[in-house]
């Protein structure tokens, strides 16, 4: 009986990885280490999936080591990863928010 309840809890998660299979749809897979994989679902339990990467490789998965997936194209994880001086770049114009003490205070206090 505990199986039956346990199948239950992954409903969510086998739902999308029917789909997945079924629509044969190309998934990129980011992994908790930070590599990424990409393929199609041939297949998957409850603890692993077997990814068909092409040209007659097939990865098998360990689910634990997932942190995420995502049909088609690159995970949007990835667009947040920019340099550091690119972020602090891309703000250097940008007015101080209401309340903070910004240069736009400072300079008016120069002026008086």
């Amino acid at each position: 009986m505990a199986e039956a309840s346990g199948d239950r809890d992954l409903g969510v998660q086998n739902d999308f990885f029917n789909q997945a299979r079924k629509s044969r749809s190309r998934i990129t897979i980011l992994l908790n280490s930070g590599k990424r994989l990409a393929g199609r679902i041939k297949s998957f339990d409850r603890y692993t999936l077997i990814l068909d990467a092409g040209n007659g490789a097939e990865e098998m998965v360990f689910k634990h080591a997932i942190a995420t997936i995502t049909l088609g194209g690159r995970p949007h994880f990835e667009a947040r990863h920019e340099p550091a001086t690119a972020g602090a770049t891309a703000n250097a114009g940008a007015p101080p928010s209401a309340g903070s003490s910004g240069p736009a205070v400072d300079s008016k206090s120069e002026t008086s």
